[in-house]
């Protein structure tokens, strides 16, 4: 994820409309800048047109004019990359009443444009920062809005334009979509907030073998190393089963990745790499191994079976772990859906000022 900090680079006046502690921010108010963009059209000259346009444009009225001091939104998002614009200490004009509370996210798009595929996928990563991965904001999805949906703050306005409205009532109602947790694609957050996972939960599986080398392998799969943690962790507390339902001294040495069943004939073998059946006690038997990473090989290769293949991660749960087990599937994706977003916070680097 390319992320830019252009504080220092874009047009400023000297003086700030007004400061605030960041205890003070409850809002994420999502705009567009309403001039239709073409995808070849440069960031930065974007930025800095839009900024001196902040700065020329009266805020208040002839009698008594207010000038602005700088560009008004706090991030700028496209699809290129998550750019810094304003220190979120900073009060900045964007939406009437709302401007002390609010933290500004502008998409450089038109009222009657869609945001690009890309715009989306550097929000998310944007939102899941912003929400999960600083202590210093106590934000939530349902704190996430449109400008123009703003009304009881004084706000009428076609911002951010219908498709991105819809998209933020979306995000605030159900939280980020289920289609941005594919189990199968390139690695979503780094190797060294994998292995952090793992370090914090003093997870047995490091005692084989290092995060780094389990995060290879996984991608080696193809599939994201972040949902396969994420299975771990909710499967078996990252193999400690600390807190678990099961046994957990009969599944201390099961070194099962996401506790796989064996095969129900018990005159054949359990089933991959296993080298035999455990019972868990009333949830009945799981495979187990002698070695963490071939219990981790099991499940991927069984996510890229035909039975799990293609699906979303919510299609996905109603088979792996369905309610006729006693399970939850929706509650088990919301989960997976904290973490993992937490976890790809923790990837973004948003460079600080010096």
């Amino acid at each position: 994820m390319k992320t830019v900090d252009l504080r220092a680079s874009l047009p400023r006046r000297q003086r700030v409309v007004g400061l605030r502690e960041l205890s003070e921010i409850g809002l994420v108010v999502v705009h567009c800048d309403g001039r239709d963009r073409e995808p070849g059209d440069d960031d930065l000259a974007v930025l800095k047109e839009h900024a001196q346009f902040h700065i020329d444009k009266n805020w208040g009225s002839t009698a008594q004019p207010a000038y602005g001091d700088g560009l008004m939104y706090h991030f700028a998002v496209t699809s290129r990359a998550i750019y810094e614009t304003r220190d979120l200490h900073e009060v900045t004009w964007h939406a009437r009443g709302a401007n002390r509370s609010g933290l500004a996210i502008v998409l450089p798009c038109g009222f009657d444009q869609a945001p690009t595929a890309g715009q989306i996928r550097n929000l998310l990563a944007l939102l899941d920062w912003l929400i999960n991965g600083r202590d210093d904001l106590q934000l939530e999805y349902k704190d996430v809005w449109g400008h123009g949906e703003l009304t009881q703050y004084g706000n009428d306005t076609p911002c951010p334009g219908a498709s991105l409205r819809e998209w933020v009532q979306n995000y605030r109602r159900n939280g980020p979509p289920d289609d941005d947790f594919p189990i199968e694609g390139p690695p979503t957050i780094t190797p060294e907030v994998f292995s952090a996972q793992l370090e914090r939960r003093k997870s047995p599986a490091l005692g084989e073998a290092s995060g780094a080398y389990y995060f290879d392998l996984i991608a080696s799969y193809g599939l994201d190393p972040a949902i396969a943690l994420a299975f771990f962790g909710k499967e078996s507390e990252f193999g400690s089963y600390e807190h678990s339902a099961v046994d957990r001294t009969a599944m201390a040495g099961a070194k099962n990745w996401g506790n796989l069943r064996p095969n129900p004939d018990l005159n054949q073998p359990p089933g991959g790499r296993a080298t035999r059946r455990i019972d868990s006690g009333r949830y009945g038997p799981f495979r187990g191994y002698e070695r963490w990473e071939d219990g981790l090989r099991d499940w991927c290769e069984k996510m890229l079976s035909a039975t799990y293949r293609g699906k979303p991660l919510l299609g996905v749960l109603n088979v792996y772990a369905p309610q006729s087990d006693g399970n939850e599937p929706a509650a088990y994706a919301a989960t997976v859906h904290q973490w993992v977003g937490g976890w790809r916070a923790q990837s973004v680097d948003l460079p600080r000022a010096a």
